[in-house]
């Protein structure tokens, strides 16, 4: 399980604080967002970020269910990370 964590990690940025702070960083290529999340303005405030990074952004309803049963993680924001190194 560490083994898959640390790829993810090298990968992705997990979760709205890490997406955020990885946009900032200029690091990621792409992100996607929980649709369905209350109170909305926790994903919502993502979108200017990328926007104004030139990272495309995508909404999507069903992330968070769709990431728990791939991976047993519950995830409402999701950044795919630049440049990412690859781990054999």
């Amino acid at each position: 399980m560490l083994y898959v964590i640390r790829v993810y990690r090298a990968t992705l940025a997990l979760g709205v604080n890490c997406v955020s702070k990885a946009l900032e960083m200029e690091l990621l290529a792409g992100v996607i967002i929980e649709k369905d999340v209350d109170p909305q303005i926790i994903t919502k405030l993502l979108i200017p970020i990328a926007q104004s990074k030139g990272v495309p952004i995508i909404s999507v309803s069903g992330l968070n269910s769709a990431f728990k049963t791939v991976t047993g993680m519950r995830c409402i924001a999701l950044g795919f990370k630049v440049c990412a190194p690859l781990l054999v």
